[in-house]
């Protein structure tokens, strides 16, 4: 569960782990400010958190004062839910990002969405908040959600992202927004209307002067359609709310769901035309079965770090991103049919690398979709198939 908990922090934005001043293990957002300690109480290995309210999920809470600030504490145990540990990091994770941007003291021009992939529609709407806010002398927020609310209102229906939290976050700031603001969804937090929301948390948490929606994004339970219902409202606050036109690439409007379909077509071009760069993966490498060696073609198998969307199954030319070093591959997708897997695999074989890197991370970016899996009658029939697949593949980075 320790190990759990500390990979679940570091996968967190902004997080970093080092030894604090009391010698236990420190987790610090910004490498400022610690919100959470994992120390020994009395023989016993405890999570602290640091809270702006008591905890009430878990009633083995303790209330400890230290230095003016409220720290709850839960021993770590095995029979302890893994939920009640998440709910209290994010609730902790969000009570630090509310100290930090408090402590500034400004106004706030502000954005909300999900933000799934920042593609280019994105991109687009938040160059318009930047630029908004610098004509107003406003400072800028991207408020985002640690996973979609879909998910947690039909959960049958929920799709995978295209981005992991800590890579949607970073690539948010890269847009230039001074802050980013990651909310926890759950199902008390969906039940509040629009006006509700606006009161206790646009204006009484992030003070915030200026909205900026996107074409067709709506909040609150009430799910309002009326762009005039939100102008109402936040005129009662003094929120400035302005709607963000609809952003098109050769007539395409621009979505994550229109990149999703991309993807799993296997349109690989079209999908990072969207996106504004190629559709990448993350993993680690682990263990296979060693067979490629056999048939000239050793690959790295990659397990992913979080479940992303993957595109269509098949053989991509790819890149291979290995300690900033960035390589040509191919990469395979699927159950590897003449070999007799059974469970779906990612497989990428990296051009003139032979390093053993098992336990490493490799980013890996689909740049064009080759051909589909194909059950091969022997292993020298798919042999040559992979030599193909090469030269196509070197022609293509070329």
């Amino acid at each position: 569960m320790i190990q759990r908990i500390k990979e679940y922090m570091l996968s967190m934005p902004n997080v970093t782990m080092k030894l604090d001043a009391h010698g236990d293990t420190g987790f610090f957002y910004n490498d400022k400010k610690a919100f959470v300690r994992i120390t020994e109480v009395k023989a016993q290995t405890t999570i602290l958190f640091r809270m702006s309210q008591p905890y009430t999920d878990a009633e083995n809470f303790q209330h400890v004062i230290i230095r003016h600030f409220s720290w709850y504490s839960l021993p770590i145990s095995k029979q302890m839910e893994w939920e009640t540990y998440r709910n209290a990091i994010v609730q902790a994770y969000q009570f630090i990002q509310q100290m930090v941007i408090r402590k500034n003291r400004v106004r706030y021009a502000a954005t909300i969405g999900l933000f799934d992939g920042v593609h280019e529609g994105h991109r687009y709407l938040l160059r318009q908040l930047v630029e908004s806010a610098a004509a107003r002398a406003l400072r800028t927020v991207a408020i985002t959600f640690d996973c979609a609310p879909k998910s947690i209102l039909y959960p049958d229906l929920a799709t995978l992202p295209l981005l992991s939290l800590k890579d949607k976050v970073n690539q948010l700031y890269e847009t230039g927004v001074d802050e980013v603001y990651v909310l926890h969804v759950t199902t008390e937090f969906l039940r509040m209307s629009a006006l509700t929301f606006m009161r206790e948390f646009l204006v009484k948490q992030l003070n915030v002067g200026m909205l900026i929606l996107g074409h067709d994004h709506v909040f609150g339970s009430d799910r309002p359609q009326s762009r005039k219902y939100y102008e109402e409202i936040g005129a009662h606050f003094g929120i400035m709310v302005l709607h963000c036109q609809p952003f098109y690439i050769y007539d395409t409007r621009v979505s994550s769901s229109k990149i999703r379909q991309l993807l799993l077509a296997g349109q690989m071009e079209d999908a990072a035309r969207l996106l504004g760069h190629a559709y990448r993966i993350h993993g680690k490498v682990v263990a296979g079965n060693q067979l490629g060696r056999t048939y000239g073609f050793p690959t790295a198998n990659i397990q992913l770090t979080e479940k992303l969307l993957l595109p269509k199954d098949g053989v991509y030319a790819s890149y291979a991103l290995h300690h900033g070093v960035r390589y040509k591959a191919m990469l395979n997708i699927g159950n590897c049919p003449t070999v007799y897997k059974r469970d779906k695999t990612i497989e990428v074989y990296i051009f003139d690398f032979d390093e053993v890197i098992y336990g490493d991370e490799l980013t890996i970016e689909l740049l064009h979709y080759l051909r589909e899996e194909i059950q091969f009658k022997s292993l020298d029939e798919l042999s040559v198939q992979l030599q193909e697949d090469y030269q196509q593949t070197r022609e293509m980075l070329s």
